[in-house]
């Protein structure tokens, strides 16, 4: 864990090289600040000298300045580099979300998901900066520090020396039950993040449901668990802390006696014992600034070993190939067999799609029309059967750049806050305003976006909260032919529009003089029978419709359902 840690650091080296030889620079203006005070009290006080004692007080001065400017200077060095790296790691976090496959979000909670990867990256953030900026540089020059000691004063340094093994056990009692306490706490402020975002997301559900009191019940648990983890870390870091600050005044104490008795008997000059108290003092700072930084280092390796497993996570599901074709439309399920984990939803089924070719999938809710769809995008493997595109397997080729040449409009498509403009053209790098017009006017969203306002600039809120399902729909469709798909997938236009409009809609597309293969997946006779082929899939099988069947449905449809039927209505007399 440590070794990919610091591997992370590469390309920083050169700047942490130079931190450590500014924490060099800053070690060494002990020496002078130490002679500076002996000569004060030995000197500069006995002999009434004010003017050297001013001179040598506006040195002391310019080496704190300068002291300060090189801790300054050193900061910001060090925070440049753990910065770069902690943004290497969110990237990297970032990449492995989209690696993962469909099944390995459904199988997930995705709100914990969420609250791992931002607060235990913040997490290794902080520990990278206690780590590199303040713990490493501390402990570095307080070596060195100590060398200044034992040229100082070798007897009393030894004395401080003799302080270790306190510190040492100090150290290993308060160590086991800080990182234990941190870990709970982790747990404990992540499954209340994950919280935040249950309620938020859910928020209407709990009040239509009139579950407000109940939610907050639930919340109120892990309100009152995080309550009991933080404070009991916060008191551990405080018994920590002043544990090594009882350690470092046994030091300071014993210094004082045993230097006053050193000056008593002549073998030690006051300004000798002042410049030798005063070298302790920074060496005491630098301890102080290690104990600080050992708490969000311990917590840091909780939150580094969670985001590492996340990292190597393997997801057998997900396609490997490095394979690139141009596709021309021509897809292919051969053979698929496919479950959840449970009953087979599809069962040896078969379909080819032909270039510029108009195919329909008819069948009842959760027969497995939506699978395909996923199967098509990649989301999931088949368990038994291929897929192809243009004759290639999928095993074999780049699943993120062939999806490029897709596009689905979803049963509910998903939109955020921004423009018409910016949510037809999401992916591009710079919106194309004649592009989304075009793409508006096949969709048949031209006319409602050119008669708002703000036109294309509308704003439209949070997931399209002020847009009718009629217009996210067609927005959605707009956005899909933005990108001038090889393949179009609608999955239940119907959901949103009537058939009148998808039948102008698919017309639209028909005059086009290079428009994409289109599969259209519906429970809808009347919307599917504008298509060149006609499947039906029942059983998990998918078979073709022959005409008259389908004739014989579209007209049983238009004999029995009222134009302005709900969608259960019309479901019920499919069925």
């Amino acid at each position: 864990m440590w070794l990919q840690y610091f591997q992370r650091y590469r390309g920083q080296y050169r700047w942490l090289v130079f931190s450590f030889f500014l924490s060099v620079l800053q070690s060494l203006l002990v020496l002078p600040a130490a002679w500076a005070v002996a000569t004060v009290f030995d000197r500069a006080i006995p002999a009434s000298d004010f003017q050297q004692l001013l001179a040598i007080s506006a040195a002391l001065l310019v080496l704190s300045a300068t002291s300060s400017a090189l801790a300054l200077i050193n900061r910001y060095v060090t925070l440049r580099s753990t910065k770069i790296v902690t943004r290497g790691l969110r990237e990297d976090l970032f990449r492995k979300l989209y690696s993962f496959s469909r099944n390995f979000y459904d199988k997930g909670d995705r709100n914990r998901l969420h609250s791992v990867i931002v607060q235990d990256s913040e997490r290794v953030d902080f520990m990278s900066n206690a780590l590199v900026s303040q713990m490493l540089p501390s402990m570095f020059t307080a070596v060195l520090i100590g060398l200044v000691l034992l040229y100082l004063n070798s007897t009393l340094a030894i004395v401080l020396i003799a302080l270790l093994p306190l510190v040492v056990l100090t150290n290993r009692w308060f160590q086991p039950a800080l990182k234990s306490s941190v870990d709970r706490f982790r747990k404990s402020f992540d499954t209340f993040s994950s919280g935040v975002l249950f309620v938020v997301d859910t928020i209407d559900l709990a009040r239509v449901q009139s579950a407000e009191q109940s939610e907050l019940a639930r919340q109120d648990k892990a309100l009152e668990d995080l309550r009991i983890k933080s404070g009991r870390v916060a008191w551990l870091q405080t018994a920590y802390s002043l544990a090594q600050n009882s350690v470092s005044i046994v030091g300071s104490v014993a210094i004082l006696a045993g230097g006053g008795y050193a000056v008593a008997n002549g073998t030690m000059t006051l300004g000798e014992l002042m410049s030798f108290y005063v070298v302790v003092g920074l060496l005491r700072s630098r301890a102080t600034t290690i104990a600080a930084a050992v708490p969000l280092v311990v917590l840091g390796v909780q939150a580094l070993k969670s985001l590492n497993l996340l990292l190597d996570q393997e997801d057998p599901h997900d396609y490997r190939g490095r394979g690139r074709i141009s596709p021309t439309g021509a897809f292919e399920l051969r053979n698929v067999c496919f479950d959840y984990e449970r009953e087979p939803v599809l069962t040896d089924a078969s379909l080819l799609l032909l270039p510029g070719q108009h195919v329909a999938i008819v069948g009842p809710n959760g027969s497995g029309k939506s699978t395909i769809i996923h199967l098509l995008c990649g989301f999931y493997r088949p368990r038994k059967g291929s897929l192809f595109a243009d004759k290639m397997s999928y095993d074999d080729l780049d699943i993120v750049e062939l999806r490029r040449s897709l596009a689905v409009v979803q049963q509910e498509p998903t939109f955020f806050s921004g423009s018409i403009l910016e949510n037809v053209a999401y992916g591009a790098n710079a919106p194309d305003i004649d592009r989304a017009r075009e793409a508006c006017r096949v969709a048949t969203a031209q006319d409602f976006v050119e008669s708002l306002t703000d036109g294309y600039q509308t704003q439209i809120g949070d997931k399209g909260v002020r847009l009718s399902g009629g217009q996210r729909q067609r927005l959605a469709i707009a956005r899909a032919l933005y990108r001038t798909p090889m393949l179009l997938i609608l999955d239940e236009p119907t959901n949103h529009l009537d058939v009148d409009s998808i039948s102008r809609f698919l017309e639209n597309l028909k005059q086009q003089d290079t428009g994409p293969t289109t599969l259209i997946v519906s429970h809808d006779y009347r919307v599917v029978a504008q298509a060149d082929q006609v499947y039906g899939l029942e059983a998990g099988q998918l078979s073709e419709l022959r005409a008259e069947e389908l004739a014989h449905w579209v007209k049983l449809l238009g004999d029995r359902v009222d134009p302005e039927a709900s969608p259960e209505q019309e479901m019920g007399h499919e069925r």
